[in-house]
């Protein structure tokens, strides 16, 4: 069945607002590891996507946020 071609699909539109763990490690400057122990501890949400873990950008922001 061909694609119909028109706007974006949300899909990609959700992507741009979800980081993954290495990049929300990159954002925060810490690493994977302290990222998934943020994960553990409650202090980070993160949505399942695709079996794999993602981090809204909001959350990540407001994180930073507080600790400046």
């Amino acid at each position: 069945m061909p694609r119909l071609k028109g706007p974006p699909q949300p899909r990609k539109k959700l992507a741009a607002r979800l980081y993954t763990i290495d990049q929300a490690a990159d954002v925060l400057g810490m690493c994977r590891a302290s990222v998934y122990n943020s994960i553990n501890r409650g202090e980070l949400t993160y949505l399942v996507i695709g079996g794999r873990r993602r981090i809204p950008v909001e959350i990540v922001e407001n994180l930073l946020k507080i600790e400046a």
